[in-house]
């Protein structure tokens, strides 16, 4: 093999890694993107939930004010009817 037969083939080997960093890199790109729009869609889940669970806890204590109003009442006037 000549001098410059060898330095077509090292110059062959070079561009193949080059094209294989090329597309190392690209996928690496696809990659940091997937995650950055799976990351802004959990943040986004984890929000929804979040305000979710607010309004069913402000729910949840009309219901129980509601209800321990009734019983208050309730208590009242078993109270008051036997103590006259």
């Amino acid at each position: 093999m000549s001098g410059l037969d060898w330095q077509k083939q090292f110059q062959a080997s070079l561009d193949r890694h080059d094209g294989q960093i090329d597309k190392l890199l690209r996928g690496l790109g696809d990659e940091k993107d997937n995650r950055k729009d799976a990351e802004r869609d959990f943040r986004q889940q984890i929000s929804e939930i979040q305000s979710r669970t607010w309004r069913l806890a402000a729910q949840l204590g009309a219901i129980v004010g509601g209800i321990s109003m009734v019983v208050s009442a309730i208590v009242g006037a078993l109270v008051a009817h036997f103590m006259k």
